[in-house]
């Protein structure tokens, strides 16, 4: 019987930590074991190709929720063959955030530790999804953790939850009115700048000055901006966490 790894999922995780979770939980199954049964378990015909298995296992998770009256929590979308970024004790938690790979984030937004490239154990690159079944490492890995009595983090997630605010703020409002900025040392034009470029703090930092306090404590460099448009204001709930804009000249 298939374990779906949901009762390790945490707030804001990632598609890579879902499906990182449901292979730990499911350790002792052989990879093929594991494909043949949600085959048979899943209606919905998929085509195969690189990344079939994680596919798999999202439709299992899912239908799992539905079929059981379970209110289903859609992960942050992690491409399977992406390169991945993670925090160390994260890691050996079996937790990622996509949160962790936006390019201007220097720390972990819960343990405060710098986010690496590399397995502090094995010194390896952090394995993709694909390769994540065949990673023999206890940090790294898919294999059998220790899970159990692990922290909470409950307050620590406060934070993560402040930059999930600003990721939906952007999506919904800045993605396509974004700012025309220009950076003061370079004079380089940025039009369309991305949540996971390595300028959006500073550009998100200039409308909303009192969230700078929120990112200094992860180590984001914050340059100043200057700004040719007027962006739209946040909504009043928004205003409460991110506190009020500046009036930027058109």
């Amino acid at each position: 019987m298939l374990n779906t790894g949901l009762a390790l999922s945490k707030p804001l995780d990632s598609s890579y930590s879902r499906f990182r979770c449901f292979l730990i939980s499911n350790c002792c199954m052989t990879k093929t074991t594991i494909m043949k049964t949600l085959r048979q378990k899943i209606e919905k015909k998929l085509r195969p190709r690189p990344g079939y298995l994680v596919k798999l296992v999202e439709y299992h998770q899912e239908k799992f929720c539905e079929v059981n009256g379970l209110s289903y929590r859609h992960p942050g979308k992690i491409a399977h063959d992406a390169i991945i970024r993670n925090c160390p004790n994260c890691a050996k938690e079996g937790y990622h955030s996509a949160i962790f790979e936006w390019r201007w984030l220097a720390n972990c937004p819960i343990h405060r530790m710098p986010l690496s490239d590399t397995c502090p154990a094995c010194l390896k690159p952090w394995p993709n999804m694909i390769e994540l079944a065949r990673r023999n490492c206890k940090v790294c890995g898919a294999i059998n953790l220790s899970l159990k009595d692990q922290p909470s983090h409950t307050h620590e997630y406060s934070l993560l939850h402040f930059l999930s605010m600003m990721e939906r703020f952007y999506m919904r409002r800045l993605q396509v009115r974004l700012f025309s900025l220009h950076h003061h040392s370079s004079n380089e034009k940025y039009d369309q700048l991305k949540i996971s470029d390595y300028w959006f703090a500073s550009a998100f930092t200039t409308l909303y000055p009192q969230t700078s306090c929120k990112l200094d404590s992860l180590s984001t460099p914050l340059q100043p901006m200057v700004s040719r448009c007027f962006s739209d204001r946040a909504s009043p709930d928004e205003e409460k966490i991110l506190g009020d804009p500046v009036r930027l000249e058109k």
